[in-house]
């Protein structure tokens, strides 16, 4: 794979970072299967004599990424740290595959007509996590409530991001 980064961090008032990263990475040389008979063509299959599927491998496919990330970090003080992410991103690759391992084209006259979003593309990923130390009882000088009511780490990780891409492939017989 080729792998390409950049990025920018800054240090903000509060015991914030930003930082702000391009990320481009390209797999090559990833696996394209396909029926090269055509067997299931509308056409019929190119070797007439033999109505079968002949399956052929290459490695002629790869895949893109490129992604923007925006990133605020607030350091540990006063018992609190958070992370909150963002990223702006685009996942291609052909046949749909999403990891590379092969999938099987469309239309076997055009392979690169079939490159296009992968099924783990997502567009749009937020991200947030906190960690919070709770300061309830933590120089109290009874165990109990030291160690039982106090000497809570509260965390949270919170996830949300766009749907994958869909495809629809109708039968030939329907005419739209």
């Amino acid at each position: 794979s080729l792998q390409y980064s950049i990025g920018v961090q800054r240090e903000l008032p509060w015991n914030l970072i930003a930082q702000v990263d391009y990320n481009y990475r390209k797999g090559l040389n990833e696996v394209n299967i396909f029926d090269i008979n055509q067997a299931d063509s509308v056409n019929g299959p190119r070797i007439a004599a033999f109505p079968h599927p002949i399956p052929y491998a290459d490695s002629s496919a790869y895949s893109t990424y490129n992604g923007l990330l925006a990133r605020v970090d607030r350091r540990f003080k006063n018992g609190l740290q958070f992370t909150a992410s963002y990223a702006l991103s685009s996942f291609k690759a052909f046949s749909n595959d999403s990891l590379g391992l092969g999938g099987a084209p469309t239309d076997l006259n055009n392979l690169r007509a079939d490159f296009g979003p992968a099924r783990l593309d997502r567009k749009h990923r937020f991200v947030f996590s906190a960690v919070y130390d709770t300061p309830w009882f933590r120089n109290d000088s009874s165990w109990v409530k030291k160690n039982l009511l106090g000497n809570w780490t509260m965390s949270l990780i919170s996830t949300s991001f766009s749907g994958t891409p869909q495809s629809v492939f109708l039968p030939d017989f329907v005419d739209l």
